[in-house]
Order: C-alpha cells, then structure tokens, then sequence
C-alpha cells in the first residue's frame, strides 16, 4: 500500500499553527503585562540552579526589589538558560503590576521577547513547509488521477526494492519499488519508481514481476508506477 506523504505535511502545519499560536499568546501577554506595569530597579540576590527534562543545569536570577510603599519583593525569573545571564549583586530593570508586586519581571528585549520569537521563528518554518507539501502533495494526486485516465501504459520489470531514507515520519522511512523498461518516446531503457510503501514490499513484488507505469503522453518524465496490487495495511 501506497501513503501519501500529506499526512506528514498536515502534521508540520499543525505544528507551524500551534508554535505561531504560542509565539502570539507570549507576545500579546508580555505586551499588555508591560503596558500596564510599574517600573523599578532590583537586583540579582541569587543564582538558582534546577534541571530541566534531559537532566541539564539551568541557571534563573533571583531579584529582589522595593514598590514605593517599602513593600520588599523577590521573585525568580521565568526564563532560565543553560549558563547564568547575570552576576549576584548586578542591577536590573524589573517591571510589576501595582495592585501585585508579586507579579513581576525582568525587564529587556532579550529575556521578554526572546521566546515568542523563537516559537515564531519555528512556526514560520513549519508553517511554509507544510503549506508546500500540502500543495504539492494536492497536485501530485491531480497528476496521478491524470495519469490513470489518460497515461501511456508501459509494462515494466521490478528491479529491487529500497528504502528511502531522504523521507520520514515518526523516524520511519518508506520503501520504494524500482522498475525498467523501455522507454517508446525517447528509445531508451528508463527506471521508473514508485510512490513511497510503508511497508517492505519485496514478497509481493520481487524482482522481476510485472508491474505497470502509467506515463505522461507528452512527458516520458512525469508517471505514476501502479501499486494497487499491493495488500493494504490495516
């Protein structure tokens, strides 16, 4: 059995759609935070050091400041990184709400924005892939149901059958069957290859077995090798 490869371009758009969701949310959030906080200066009191899910050392400041009623407040920063950004005794911007001074943050370019841009900036990556492979894969089908109606029908012999690991899903790569046969328009003998198997299909279609190829009337280039034959899988 055959499986298009737009499962996966629908998994990285989800993904794209998620990340650029999450950058958005961090960035409004951050945004409205700012446009209504206090601001003051602090100062780093402390290094706090935790582990994260690989079991790496981060490194978070804890800052200590004072509201104008003489109210003292420490808080640890949200953002850890895997060395320490600042020094203990380093003045800092901070920025608090005035009805709760305990909800309060660095201040700074770097450690307000940096996150949603890095979830933008894989969103944005994931977004563009997906639309593509989603576009691509829709005109592959257009092309193959082409194909099947209006093709040339060529006879080939499987040659072998291979994974193709340029292509993935959930770390597993598809098989692929290879075939020749000759070529009518150019009088060549040409391999042709089949769309992505998710499974080895080498017991039901060894080397040597008939296979057909529906080829493009005006382009020997573009066809569509049939594997309907194939056991599908459940």
């Amino acid at each position: 059995m055959t499986k298009s490869p737009s499962f996966g371009f629908g998994i990285m758009l989800l993904f794209g759609i998620v990340f650029a969701g999450v950058a958005i949310g961090i960035f409004v959030n951050s945004y409205l935070f700012l446009q209504t906080a206090e601001h003051t200066q602090g100062k780093v009191v402390e290094i706090v050091e935790r582990r994260d899910s690989d079991g790496d050392m981060m490194y978070s400041p804890k800052v200590a400041f004072e509201t104008p009623t003489g109210e003292s407040i420490a808080f640890v920063s949200a953002v850890s990184s895997n060395f320490p950004l600042y020094d203990v005794g380093e003045g800092v911007d901070v920025a608090y709400q005035p009805n709760n001074p305990h909800k309060a943050k660095l201040e700074g370019s770097v450690v307000n924005w940096i996150v949603p841009v890095i979830f933008g900036l894989f969103g944005s990556v994931f977004l563009v892939v997906g639309v593509i492979g989603l576009v691509h894969a829709h005109h592959r089908k257009k092309e193959i149901a082409f194909l099947m109606q209006s093709g040339n029908r060529i006879v080939a012999k499987v040659e072998r059958s291979m994974v193709d690991r340029s292509y993935k899903i959930n770390n597993k790569s598809p098989y692929r069957l290879y075939a020749v046969a000759h070529d009518p328009m150019r009088n060549t003998v040409k391999e042709y290859k089949s769309e992505y198997i998710w499974y080895n299909p080498n017991e039901f279609a060894p080397p040597g077995k008939e296979i057909t190829v529906m080829v493009h009337p005006q382009n020997p280039d573009i066809y569509y090798m049939d594997t309907s034959f194939l056991p599908k899988l459940k």
